[in-house]
């Protein structure tokens, strides 16, 4: 008789929990498939937390960071724009613009060598783009 009691007992330590899990109200959570190479991927769901601009010998490069409703609870965006092309980091601002809306706060991380006129321009150009104000709250970073 002992060992049909030992098999319930064992029977019901796996039986319990997976019960007690799948009847649980909580909702389940899948992470989105990013494939390599493939550029629809991931979607832009959540409201920026940081957008930084830093500038180097290479060009500018944009870091933007979000809150995600997915699992994970941030990612992070980057783009990067040739020095001198104003144009393309304004679109790639207002792009991120078209995301969080509500945000107004950047990060201009200028190199040592850039002079104050250059990093006048560049704040200018990140305050306002072609459609309105981008982000007007900019504030200067150093180099890490």
């Amino acid at each position: 008789m002992r060992p049909s009691i030992l098999s319930i007992v064992a029977l019901m330590v796996l039986l319990v929990p997976t019960v007690l899990h799948t009847s649980t109200g909580t909702k389940t959570v899948a992470m989105g498939l990013d494939l390599a190479g493939h550029e629809g991927a991931r979607t832009h769901d959540g409201p920026l937390t940081s957008v930084t601009v830093t500038v180097n010998p290479q060009g500018f490069r944009v870091d933007a960071t979000m809150k995600s409703t997915d699992v994970r609870s941030e990612h992070l965006i980057e783009e990067t724009h040739q020095l001198g092309n104003l144009e393309g980091l304004r679109e790639h601002l207002s792009n991120l613009k078209e995301i969080d809306q509500t945000q107004t706060h950047l990060t201009l991380v200028p190199s040592p060598d850039n002079t104050t006129g250059e990093i006048v321009l560049w704040m200018d150009s990140i305050r306002t783009g072609p459609q309105g104000e981008l982000f007007p709250h900019v504030t200067l970073g150093t180099a890490s």
